[in-house]
């Protein structure tokens, strides 16, 4: 699934929102969040053609100095990561390459990305579109 997402994430810059945890602190990225459910669908010229669904097996980890760790069934991906509660955009540089992801929502417990990615690869448009829910 990182692979994925890493292929997604790297085919454009989408922009972010969060939401503040109920005591009207801003809520943090930083720590472990365990995938909950990640759904991927793929489109080729407006056409769907494909979709999948993943209810656990990823654990992303924010540390408080910048350092990203994403680990699946693949094994483990490294590399940093910004975030700006202001304008609501998750940057992560894995091998030199920075992918950014929406957050539309972030409380202490509740983390969730979306990506719309569309480029065009051999005369045909593809576009992938990754809604993925995290728990703390």
């Amino acid at each position: 699934m990182r692979k994925i997402l890493f292929s997604v994430f790297a085919g454009g810059i989408i922009l972010a929102g969060c939401s503040k945890s109920s005591d009207n602190s801003p809520a943090s990225i930083v720590g472990t969040w365990k995938s909950n459910n990640i759904i991927t669908i793929e489109y080729a010229n407006n056409i769907k053609v494909g979709g999948d669904t993943t209810t656990a097996g990823e654990t992303l980890v924010f540390g408080s100095d910048g350092t990203y760790t994403d680990t699946d069934s693949t094994g483990p991906s490294t590399g940093s990561y910004t975030y700006n509660s202001s304008s609501k955009v998750l940057s992560i540089t894995t091998d030199g390459v920075t992918q950014s992801a929406h957050v539309t929502n972030l409380t202490s417990s509740d983390l969730h990305l979306n990506v719309d990615s569309s480029f065009v690869e051999n005369g045909i448009t593809a576009r992938v579109t990754v809604d993925a829910d995290y728990k703390k």
